[in-house]
Order: C-alpha cells, then structure tokens, then sequence
C-alpha cells in the first residue's frame, strides 16, 4: 500500500478549449488517464517481474490468464517458480524492450515515464464558470483531483504543459497544478504562466 499523493489541476480556457482538453484527457476507466499524455508501450503493460531468491524473472501476464483458462481466479492466484521458470520472458526479448523502451517492465517504466507507479486513481473533476473576471470570453475553468501513488506525476504535468501549449488553444489559457504527499507534508503549486520549468 503506498503513501498517496494528492493532486489538483486546475485549467482556464474557452468553453471550447475545455472540451477538447477533457476529452483527450479522457481514458477508457478514468477521466484523467496518463496514457493520453505519455502512453504505457501496450507491450509493457503485459510483463509482470517476480523474484526467487536473488533472480527476478519476467512472465506475460496474459499467457499466465491463457493458463488459468478460467479454472482459478485471475487477481487471488499467482504463478509458482515451476510455471514461471518454464515460461519466463526469454532474454533476447528482455534486451529488446530495455532497448526500445528503457526497461522490461510496467513497474519502472511507470516510474520512468510517469513519475508514480500507477496511472491516477480516485480522479474527481468539476466544471464551470471561471470564478474571477477574466479576459477569456465565455470562459471556463475544469479542475481535476487525482490521487498518486508515492509521488507526484511530474512527467504527466509536463507532458500536459506541451499540450496545451499547441497552436490552436486560447492565448489566455491557464493551468496551474497543486500537489500535496501526505506523510512529508510537502505542498507545491506551479503555473504554465511561471518562468520556473518543473
């Protein structure tokens, strides 16, 4: 179980530009969803790692669900050393996905890529009026709150900032990111209009 990371993003746009952003942040399960911004090689998403003793070997997860073949529940059963070692992930393949990817596995791809293991969870959002004057017309403000695991999405949040830095978006749109970690009670906030890079 980690330590959460609360987070909240706040963007301020036309009621257009809000549209669009929401739906690409948009994934299948979540309304934030990482993989819109830096999306998880569909490869990665299948090796799982397990260690016996000082070896850590790579398996398909969805070769291991083929072998359940519906007998045994997929999330209570594991595989045991037996299984694992006949059918790890062969090393020419472990060398090719460290090669193209950085490394063969989720876990430090996730971390790698996301800055947290897990894509958000516990995501919130709300719409409406920007609360204050503005100088964007038929203005609109959507912030979203997500939980991370262990640390902050650094990664996303740029990779969002380059987003919404494209052609076509509103000259006066704003985000502005807070983040919280709830055992160091650290408490940061940056801006798109900040000079200061993340």
């Amino acid at each position: 179980m980690p330590n959460h990371c609360f987070n909240q993003v706040t963007i301020q746009s036309t009621q257009k530009d809000i549209e669009k952003i929401m739906e690409h942040l948009r994934g299948s399960e979540s309304m934030f969803d990482f993989n819109s911004l830096v999306p998880m090689p569909e490869t990665m998403k299948d090796i799982q790692a397990v260690h016996f003793g000082e070896k850590q070997y790579f398996y398909s997860l969805s070769k291991w669900r083929k072998n359940l073949n519906g007998t045994k529940d997929i999330y209570l059963n594991f595989p045991d050393k037996e299984w694992i070692t006949k059918n790890a992930v062969d090393d020419f393949t472990l060398r090719r996905l460290t090669m193209d990817y950085g490394t063969a596995y989720w876990y430090d791809w996730s971390c790698s890529n996301w800055g947290t293991k897990w894509n958000a969870y516990d995501v919130e959002y709300s719409v409406g009026p920007i609360p204050n004057a503005t100088a964007i017309e038929d203005g609109r403000q959507i912030t979203y709150k997500l939980t991370t695991a262990w640390a902050e999405p650094k990664p996303v949040i740029q990779a969002l900032m380059r987003y919404l830095s494209q052609p076509g978006f509103d000259h006066y749109l704003e985000m502005r990111w807070r983040f919280k970690d709830e055992q160091e009670n650290y408490d940061g906030e940056i801006s798109n209009k900040d000079d200061e890079p993340l």
